[in-house]
């Protein structure tokens, strides 16, 4: 199944600190919870969310490989 997963995220770089709202895809065989997302998305991009602002919504009829063939990029969890 493929999830649409969307947080307000924080990074923190040298030059200025940004929050903004962040949507990927990611893809897994189950519902995942919210603590393994976190994980991966950190693992993934390096952004701190915001738990609260997390959204998880599953994509019915999507499949992972045609998001990959339109270009599109679509972690594993």
């Amino acid at each position: 199944m493929v999830f649409v997963i969307t947080a307000q995220t924080k990074k923190d770089s040298q030059s200025a600190h940004t929050d903004f709202t962040r949507s990927v895809y990611m893809e897994s065989d189950t519902q995942p919870d919210n603590q393994t997302v976190l994980k991966k998305w950190k693992q993934k991009y390096g952004d701190d969310v915001d738990e609260s602002t997390l959204e998880i919504e599953p994509l019915k009829d999507m499949d992972a490989d045609k998001l990959r063939a339109d270009g599109m990029e679509v972690s594993k969890i």
